[in-house]
Formats: C-alpha cells, sequence, structure tokens
C-alpha cells in the first residue's frame, strides 16, 4: 500500500484553509516507493481521440459536490511525476494502488501513455503523456464538455507537434451543484454565479489542477496553454481569436509566449477574423469581448501567483496562454481531425502555436 502525502503539503496556499490542520510539517514525508508492476501497461490501437470521445462524462448539474479525498490528490500528482521521470513500472503500480488506470494508446509509429480515473471515471481528467516530445509545450482543454473542437486540438498537439502532454478535463464545467470561493463570476451555467468547483478552470482543489502542479514542477520551462472556446464576436471587427498571458499588464514588447502566438495566429488565420490579444494595447482597436484569463487558476499557478483562488497577477513568467476561439476556427478540430494531415488550416494552426513553444533537443 502506498503512503498517502497530506494533500495540504501539495496543494497551494489558495485551497489550504479548508484543509488547515491536516498535515504537520514533519508529516510531510515522501511515500514509500512500490516495487515494479507485476503486469505490462495495456496497449490500445483505438484512435486517441476516438478513445478519448468513448469517455462517459458527467453532464449539467448531474453531482452534488466535486469533492476528491486529499489522499487521492497526493497519488495522483505521484503518480504523474513517475511517468515524466520514465518509471512506467512505478506509475503502473501507483496506478493501481490508487484507482487509476494506464493505458498506452498507439498512434502510428508512437506511443502515448494516457491516465484516467477508474475510481471516477465520469469526473475525472484525462492526462496524456509523451515518453519522445519535440516542443516544450503543455495543452489543457479544461471545458471539453460544451466547447467543442478543444480537446481534440489539445491530442492533436501532442501526436502531430510533440507536445509534452495534454490535460484533459472530464465532466461539465457544469456539473456540480457546488461552487468555489475563488474570485470571478460567470453566466455560463445560468443566472451570473460564481464558478463551479467542476469548472476546473476556476477551481484549484480538482485533479486536473493537480495535474499542472505536477506537469509544470517537472517541467518548469514548459509553455502552458489553456484551451477554449467562446460565442461568435461580431462587435465592432468581427474577432476569432483573443489572446491573454493571463497577467493584468500590457506586453509593450510582445515578448510573452501568448503576444509571440498573436503574431503568428495572424498569419495563419488569414480568412478568419481578427485576432486580438489582451496585453498589446493596440489590439483595443478591436472592441472585442475582454476573455482575458486573469481568473483561471493554472494561469496563475503558472504566472506564479502565491493565491491562486483569490489574487490575479501584474507580473508573471510569460508562459501561459490563455486561448479563445469561435466556432469557425474550433469546428475543423472537432469535425475533420482524421483528416488534421491533409487539412492546411488545421496544419497551419497548430504550426503556429507549437512554433512559440521551446523544441526539446
Amino acid at each position: 500500500m502506498v503512503n498517502q502525502i497530506p494533500v495540504s503539503c501539495l496543494i497551494p496556499v489558495s485551497v489550504r484553509p479548508w484543509l488547515f490542520g491536516l498535515c504537520f510539517a514533519p508529516l510531510c514525508i515522501g511515500p514509500t516507493i512500490a516495487s515494479a508492476a507485476d503486469s505490462s501497461i495495456e496497449t490500445v490501437d483505438t484512435p486517441v481521440i476516438s478513445w478519448i470521445s468513448a469517455q462517459n462524462r458527467a453532464g449539467r448539474d448531474s453531482l452534488d459536490n466535486f469533492e476528491t479525498a486529499p489522499g487521492r490528490h497526493a497519488a495522483f500528482r505521484q503518480l504523474l511525476t513517475a511517468l515524466t521521470k520514465g518509471d512506467e513500472d512505478n506509475a503502473l503500480t501507483l496506478a493501481g494502488t490508487s484507482d487509476f488506470n494506464l493505458t498506452a494508446l498507439r498512434h502510428e509509429k508512437q506511443r502515448i501513455l494516457a491516465v484516467t480515473d477508474r475510481k471516477n471515471p465520469h469526473r475525472g481528467p484525462t492526462i496524456l503523456i509523451n515518453p519522445n516530445p519535440k516542443i516544450d509545450l503543455i495543452a489543457g482543454a479544461p471545458h471539453p464538455g460544451n466547447e467543442r473542437g478543444t480537446y481534440q486540438q489539445a491530442v492533436l498537439l501532442v501526436t502531430e507537434q510533440g507536445a509534452r502532454a495534454a490535460i484533459i478535463a472530464g465532466a461539465h464545467r457544469c456539473a456540480s451543484r457546488t461552487y468555489v470561493t475563488c474570485d470571478g463570476r460567470s453566466r455560463t451555467c445560468g443566472s451570473r454565479e460564481a464558478y463551479r468547483t467542476s469548472d476546473v478552470a476556476h477551481s484549484p482543489a480538482t485533479l486536473f489542477h493537480t495535474a499542472h502542479l505536477a506537469l509544470t514542477e517537472a517541467w518548469p520551462q514548459a509553455i502552458v496553454l489553456s484551451l477554449h472556446g467562446m460565442r461568435t464576436d461580431d462587435k465592432g471587427i468581427r474577432t476569432s481569436v483573443v489572446l491573454s498571458n493571463g497577467i493584468r499588464r500590457a506586453d509593450d514588447a510582445g515578448s510573452t509566449a501568448s503576444s509571440r502566438l498573436r503574431t503568428a495566429l495572424v498569419t495563419a488565420l488569414p480568412d478568419e477574423g481578427a485576432v486580438a490579444s489582451c496585453n498589446i494595447p493596440g489590439d483595443r482597436q478591436y472592441k472585442f469581448r475582454r476573455l482575458c484569463g486573469t481568473t483561471n487558476v493554472q494561469g496563475r499557478l503558472v504566472n506564479g501567483d502565491e493565491d491562486v483562488c483569490r489574487r490575479g497577477v501584474t507580473s508573471g513568467t510569460g508562459r501561459f496562454i490563455h486561448l479563445e476561439q469561435d466556432r469557425r476556427v474550433r469546428n475543423p478540430f472537432a469535425d475533420d481531425w482524421r483528416d488534421v494531415k491533409n487539412h492546411s488550416f488545421m496544419q497551419n494552426y497548430l504550426n503556429a502555436i507549437a512554433s512559440v513553444a521551446p523544441p526539446i533537443k
């Protein structure tokens, strides 16, 4: 049996108040490493996107809460850390003792590792790990249930561009009937209200966020991309893409990954609407919707915010990209992903994203 690390030793200070008393510093010790796995990792030949699309996800208002036992956060983080180190035997053992699945997915000549939640398959995230990455990029899809095309984009960035990993949420963002205490409000689930605990882009006490903790610690220079969908924006000049680095400050030099992606996408989307950035002052002329991701807890994590739940940042690492896209941009990825190699728009779009991530040598 794998010893459990108290979750308050692993979760940022922003979500510790409700965990106070569960962990004392002397007890924050590493777990006992289990022996090598006796059986090999199951291999599946189904296309990665087809395999994920077959998963049963919790729908709107279907869950009383979105709680995860503290020990599972620790075990999940251990499991992912083992995979980032290439220790598949230990990862398989950890998966077996903590009710997670570890599967190998074949994609052409590639082998992609997938972690899913065996205990709560309808709500847990899917994590894809690329054992042979080409670019230092982690792609996240926090809202696959209602922002079509985004999880396909995350997968294709791994399989076609060689990203390190993809983190794909499980349940619908409105699945839980409980709310976070973090800042920010939304009308996404009906009336204007606090974010649901199942809205993983705004809910730090989730396995989705724990995956970001594990992977960004393992790969501290990686670009972290959060893929989103927005409704058509026809106010003023039609805007198809809104980008942000999650920082409440202008990027006059255009040096952050988000600003560099803005430049790359202008070339990749010649027939689409405008590409606008929340951090480029000149883009205010487009009068676009200010979908700037400043309350995104993964963005706050990557930008070094000590309180991801209740505090925005005015400076940061520049490694976070919040990418909002209208349906015209996302639909090809949802409908035509099987033809990605022959689809010039998708190829150009994925190439643009990959161009801002450091190559892995």
